[in-house]
């Protein structure tokens, strides 16, 4: 008997895998490597969809010389990964133009057309604080001015963007803000990693410090 139910365990967990396609790779062009100076574990590109499709969004040096920055660009892809597009690259916040922008966090907007874009600016002359900016982004990916975040000056974490049923929550060093029109006063004391949104209000996943070790 036990080997009957282990082989039917087995048949449904094979069955299960077997549900799940994995496509062709999608090869980009050589793009330029990251340069800026912070460096913690953070998802390489962000991804959203809104009413027109689908938006990509990731970081790399808008050059090769001295003066070169890393800056957070976003392009539309198609349903099987492939791109072509229009590709914007995000405008700057801070007046310094080797500032690097840095980790960015892509949601639709909370009426479904384009996006709410979070991302840090970062002085290299001071790597361990940096600015949350968030932009929003039309249909055209078009971005409006970038807004910076109060308190402008937060502990180097990422920025995290989430939308759901018409408002949109933006998560970045501890605070966290609510945006459907206008953006509401930030709320402290919620340090969050990453963020999903249930019953339109947001879970939090956070980390802390212990022992000179990060968690």
């Amino acid at each position: 008997m036990r080997r009957l139910i282990f082989a039917l365990l087995l048949l449904h967990s094979v069955a299960a895998a077997a549900q799940v396609t994995v496509g062709d790779e999608i090869v980009s062009g050589p793009l330029p490597r990251q340069i800026a100076p912070a460096s913690f574990a953070a998802p390489a590109v962000a991804l959203a969809r809104d009413h027109t499709g689908i938006a990509i969004a990731w970081t790399m040096a808008n050059g090769s010389g001295i003066d070169a920055a890393d800056r957070v660009y976003v392009t539309r892809i198609d349903e099987m990964g492939n791109g072509g597009g229009i590709t914007r690259e995000m405008p700057l916040a801070s007046a310094n133009a080797r500032t690097h922008q840095v980790y960015p966090a892509l949601a639709a907007a909370p009426d479904g057309n384009g996006f709410i874009a979070a991302w840090l600016e970062v002085d290299p002359a001071s790597p361990m604080t940096a600015r949350a900016v968030f932009s929003r982004i039309d249909a055209a990916l078009t971005p409006a001015a970038p807004t910076t975040l109060y308190p402008p000056l937060l502990p180097n974490a990422p920025a995290v963007a989430r939308t759901k049923s018409g408002k949109s929550w933006i998560s970045a060093g501890g605070f966290l803000w609510s945006l459907d029109g206008t953006l509401d006063e930030p709320l402290g004391g919620l340090v969050a990693s990453d963020m999903t949104i249930a019953n339109d209000v947001p879970q939090l996943v956070g980390s802390h410090v212990e022992q000179d070790k990060t968690y």
